[in-house]
């Protein structure tokens, strides 16, 4: 059965509250591949998530992709921009 974008959601933002980054990351590559882009709230969560691992490589680069799929950041995604360096 083919995943929902609310699926994909769910287990991203799932894997990020509960910190495990390397699972979120998943669920967001396979989101991707299936043709889901994934919503500014998802981008957030990742964001959050690299910032509270210190990724500033990661969280850059989601920046990037956010703005390469046409994905609007937020003031939210901009805080956690700053809170990782």
């Amino acid at each position: 059965m083919q995943q929902t974008p609310i699926d994909y959601t769910m287990k991203i933002l799932a894997e990020a509250n509960q910190g495990h980054f390397k699972n979120a990351l998943y669920y967001a590559t396979k989101m991707k591949t299936s043709g889901i882009v994934p919503t500014v709230t998802i981008y957030n969560a990742l964001m959050s998530l690299a910032a509270r691992e210190q990724s500033w490589l990661f969280a850059w680069a989601m920046l990037d992709d956010m703005l390469h799929t046409g994905v609007e950041p937020t003031a939210t995604t901009f805080a956690h921009l700053i809170q990782v360096l």
